[in-house]
């Protein structure tokens, strides 16, 4: 049947390709951590990826690498009751980074590998900045499960 020049695919046959039910799903390359999950998600990370290897860099009008290669010991969301006083910090082997005022935490999978089910990074925007923290190996997606 032809509807202003275009065809209507019926019940049977028709056009293929064309309903995006039909398509598969791609995986969603970021999640957002909920702000009510966020010091369980940093309790998860501190007990689950303690010793992982991680890289973190502050970016702001440009990238400045803040450690490379180093353990983490902990993630620590210390919430105040002040909303002008919250911190998150980022606990190494040789230094502790801390992020003020965090705005919130989104994991991210490596580009081009959104089949992965490893988040490698996490985005942290803040008002000075946004700081990223690449894990080696990766945040494994069934850890996240209950947040």
């Amino acid at each position: 049947m032809m509807i202003s020049g275009r065809r209507r695919a019926g019940r049977r046959g028709g056009m293929t390709g064309d309903d995006p039910r039909s398509q598969p799903k791609p995986k969603t390359m970021t999640r957002e951590i909920a702000q009510k999950d966020g010091p369980a998600f940093c309790r998860m990370i501190s007990d689950k990826y303690q010793g992982a290897l991680v890289n973190v860099q502050v970016v702001n009008t440009r990238i400045e690498k803040i450690v490379e290669n180093v353990p983490l010991l902990e993630l620590v969301l210390d919430e105040k009751n002040d909303a002008c006083s919250n911190r998150l910090t980022v606990a190494t082997g040789t230094l502790q980074h801390e992020i003020v005022e965090p705005i919130r935490m989104i994991l991210r999978k490596p580009a081009g590998h959104e089949q992965s089910d490893k988040f490698q990074a996490l985005e942290i925007p803040a008002e000075s900045g946004t700081t990223v923290v690449n894990f080696h190996p990766g945040i494994a997606t069934e850890y996240l499960s209950g947040l």
